[in-house]
């Protein structure tokens, strides 16, 4: 039994290659008409006589075979044209095979039972592993009947037990396998056709491409197309072939390009890069590149795409220009002028891995103008507003020239990143800025540590550890600078650490 069941199921997977094979310049689709439909049940129909004659021995006077398995395949994948037409060719090679007698009657029966449970429930949607179990499961349940009505009518129901549950077993398992294989031979085809077809629409594309196209080895160029013609300002081929391509790069691009079309051609690939040629009118254009490696003549060479992208590159310019405006105008305080509290998280993110990697300090002075709710409360929100730049740009002035980045944090604080600053000298700039905005001397009647502005200072120092958040810098300046209005304002107080 073991031997027919593997024999079978061979059978069916070897017999499902050559239908696959032989529909796979025109695979069966839901617009396929009824003559492919009807030549697929034909082939199916033929699998299912294969399988009768193959049929699977259970015991010395009882067989079972799996006829029913190609017409569900024929089913799902050709609708019902080649489910009724399959079971038509099995129902008459089974009577041709062992003649019209009862069972063979019966048999046929039940596989018209079958064909018409596929057209029912079908369709046109494809092989689906779901759909062929469910079909499978029906089909065999219309089949036990058949089997039990001939074994009733020959007195041997004792076997029947054993008789139904091989062909469950039988049917399950080798219908599983088969449509499973079947369904991946179909997907290999399609793959296969939507791949040639993109390789035969890629060809048409190269033939019919506007851009300039060239082949070329090291020593010269072999072809190039009217466009590259017109882009090089060339009367006739005669004027660029034989010539080397080196002629006609831009010499501040030759020696890289050299280097990467020899990489091309050594790890056979393809490369696209920006280069800038000169024309034969002396003309300088900027050429998107695109080069792959071929055979040209039986000849390794290369085929290179150029597009002209000189009006391209001047408004990237452009553009790049203006937003490289814009991104420095979105990284200001609208107010004061200078850096807001976006460029200073990006700027402590920047400064903090750099000081990680390297072991060294990074600073930070958190300041903000004393009792300045009652200078608006006194003065107004504009004089407010003029004392907030004046401020700013005290620490923009002082700043200037060094790699430390002032800016305003929000509302009346402001903050300074110190990179690669010790404690000791942090502090002293924390000094000198509250010492320079002292002698400003803005008035300040409502203050009640003195008559003019001034401002509270918190300093922080430290060397960042690996997996250390930078929030800990922040959180150590802050505690410094409510220190400092703890005890009295218009001070600098420092957060120590071991580092500092």
């Amino acid at each position: 039994m073991l031997k027919d069941f593997i024999t079978n199921a061979s059978l069916l997977i070897a017999s499902l290659l050559i239908i696959v094979y032989s529909f796979k310049r025109w695979p069966v689709r839901e617009q396929t008409g009824l003559a492919l439909r009807a030549v697929a049940g034909i082939l199916f129909g033929l699998q299912g006589i294969l399988l009768m004659v193959y049929s699977i021995r259970i015991t010395e006077t009882v067989i079972i075979d799996l006829r029913h398995i190609p017409v569900l395949l024929a089913a799902l994948y050709g609708g019902w044209p080649a489910a009724v037409i399959s079971v038509l060719i099995v129902v008459i090679g089974r009577m041709g095979l062992y003649g019209i007698t009862f069972s063979s009657l019966a048999s046929g029966a039940g596989m018209l039972l079958v064909a018409a449970l596929c057209m029912l429930f079908a369709g046109r949607r494809g092989v689906s592993l779901t759909r062929f179990l469910w079909l499978l499961i029906m089909s065999e349940s219309i089949l036990s009947v058949v089997i039990w009505s001939g074994l009733q009518r020959t007195g041997a129901t004792s076997i029947l037990p054993s008789i139904i549950g091989a062909h469950w077993a039988a049917s399950l398992s080798v219908g599983l396998l088969t449509a499973y294989v079947f369904r991946s031979m179909i997907r290999a085809n399609e793959f296969s056709r939507i791949l040639q077809e993109s390789e035969e629409n890629y060809r048409k594309l190269i033939e019919n491409s506007p851009d300039a196209t060239f082949v070329h080895n090291e020593k010269e160029i072999l072809f190039v197309n009217d466009k590259g013609l017109r882009l090089l300002d060339a009367a006739s081929p005669k004027e660029v072939l034989g010539r080397s391509v080196y002629d006609f790069i831009h010499p501040s691009h030759q020696k890289e390009a050299r280097r990467q079309w020899r990489l091309i051609l050594q790890k056979n690939g393809a490369l696209r890069l920006d280069q800038k040629y000169l024309t034969l009118s002396g003309k300088e254009l900027d050429v998107e590149v695109s080069v792959s490696p071929i055979k040209y003549n039986e000849e390794s060479a290369y085929l290179a795409i150029f597009r002209d992208i000189t009006e391209r590159k001047q408004t990237e310019r452009k553009l790049q220009e203006a937003m490289d405006a814009l991104q420095k105008l979105s990284d200001l305080d609208g107010l004061t002028g200078i850096p807001n509290r976006r460029r200073f998280d990006r700027f402590l993110a920047e400064v903090w891995l750099a000081a990680a990697e390297r072991s060294q300090h990074l600073s930070l002075v958190f300041f903000d103008v004393d009792y300045f709710k009652l200078y608006n409360d006194t003065y107004g929100h504009q004089v407010g507003d003029v004392a907030l730049r004046n401020i700013a740009s005290v620490i923009r002035d002082m700043m200037e020239g060094t790699a430390h980045l002032p800016a305003r944090y929000g509302g009346e604080e402001f903050a300074v990143i110190l990179p690669n600053t010790r404690i000791q000298v942090a502090k002293e700039t924390a000094e000198r800025i509250r010492g320079r905005i002292e002698q400003l001397h803005m008035a300040h009647t409502a203050s009640k540590i003195a008559d003019h502005v001034t401002v509270s200072l918190g300093v922080a120092s430290l060397i960042p550890g690996a997996g250390m958040p930078q929030e800990v810098l922040l959180q150590m300046a802050d505690r410094a600078l409510y220190q400092a209005k703890m005890e009295g304002r218009n001070r600098v107080m420092v957060y120590h650490t071991t580092e500092g």
